[in-house]
């Protein structure tokens, strides 16, 4: 929290609604994680009345992070056991106890716009320069009646090796039609950010 602060950026506060790569906790055992979401945003957000707040502000940051976007799950979708609904389940469970107690967060979906309580669309693109090209055009019929877009990871991954100029003309098509659409899509990252190309 403090490196977004240090950036002038706003924090994006990815939560583990309890779906994994290739499990999942089963339902009446959510309780625990419910609680450290909820528990994390009153970290970041509480006053010096609250349980988690005040751990913040001995920690030697007394102001709040005013942490306002929450996202629950990540690429949560697909894999060897039916995680689209489980990941509908569990999101609204998530986001019901949740906005019982913090009303004004917006929330993140990775699966499914049509749940109750979807602020924003969670958007990930890695593939071919062709692709990015072909398709810079992406999001100019994407309905505008419902969720905003963010996306949150995209670049080209083949054939650029650790980045190279048609990579680079691929990624920057793409980013065109990102900005053509700011309406909708309301914020986007760049992938490899903070790669560290000397890490093998």
């Amino acid at each position: 929290l403090t490196f977004v602060e240090d950036l002038g950026a706003f924090p994006i506060w990815v939560v583990n609604i309890g779906i994994a790569l290739d499990n999942y906790v089963p339902q009446a055992q959510l309780q625990p994680w419910i609680d450290s979401a909820i528990n994390s945003i009153q970290y970041a957000n509480g006053d010096s009345t609250t349980t988690w707040g005040k751990v913040r502000i001995q920690n030697g940051h007394p102001a709040p992070f005013n942490m306002s976007i929450i996202a629950l799950g990540n690429e949560n979708c697909g894999g060897n056991f039916d995680k689209f609904h489980i990941y509908n389940s569990y999101y609204s469970i998530f986001a019901s106890a949740i906005h019982e107690v913090y009303p004004d967060v917006r929330f993140v979906a990775n699966c499914d716009v049509n749940l109750p309580l979807v602020d924003i669309f969670d958007y990930h693109q890695y593939t071919s320069t062709p692709w990015f090209i072909e398709n810079y055009q992406y999001f100019d019929n994407i309905t505008r009646k419902g969720p905003t877009v963010f996306v949150s990871e995209y670049a080209v991954i083949d054939g650029c090796g650790k980045g190279n100029l048609n990579a680079a003309i691929g990624e920057a098509a793409f980013s065109v039609g990102l900005i053509k659409n700011s309406d909708i899509v309301e914020m986007a990252s760049y992938a490899p950010l903070f790669v560290n190309v000397h890490d093998d």
